[in-house]
């Protein structure tokens, strides 16, 4: 992540895996409120969820491969659109290779749905949010007191520096 702040490096981190682990599942295959769904199909349903997830997860760390081995010759913001676009090239062929599943009922209501899918997420990004603020807090936290620990040193002028 180059010479960023800790809790920008946790944070960034956090949030570029919950978008591999959390939100492009989610797009492809979205939560569904328990017993909505067929009995007989779960154990395929999940593994496609996962299936999504590990391509995701595998796009995500090959996009940042490529970013880095394009940012010596395209500068950042080059290398950073071409880890992006490679990412997602990746992740929506992924999402129409794998077959759909649509199994809701069209007798359940849309907004009990829409609200369930909307809390799964919410409760995504509170998770993610919370790891990253937490993790950076305290790594930040000790890279402060590692700091503070070192002994200081005087400068030809008499001043103390660290």
């Amino acid at each position: 992540m180059g010479l960023s702040d800790a809790r920008i490096t946790s944070v960034s981190l956090a949030a570029t895996v919950s978008i591999a682990i959390c939100l492009i599942p989610a797009l492809k295959y979205p939560a569904n409120p328990p017993s909505i769904g067929e009995a007989d199909t779960i154990g395929t349903r999940t593994a496609l969820y996962f299936a999504i997830m590990a391509i995701s997860i595998a796009a995500m760390t090959g996009s940042a491969i490529l970013r880095k081995a394009c940012l010596s010759r395209l500068g950042p913001w080059n290398a950073s659109l071409i880890g992006i676009s490679a990412y997602l090239v990746i992740v929506i062929g992924a999402g129409i290779a794998l077959p759909p599943v649509d199994e809701v009922r069209p007798e359940f209501p849309a907004t009990v749905l829409w609200q369930f899918r909307i809390a799964a997420l919410g409760a995504q990004a509170i998770l993610w949010a919370a790891i990253g603020l937490v993790f950076g807090a305290l790594t930040h936290h000790a890279a402060m007191r590692e700091i503070m620990s070192l002994p200081a040193r005087r400068h030809l002028d008499g001043q103390e520096v660290l």
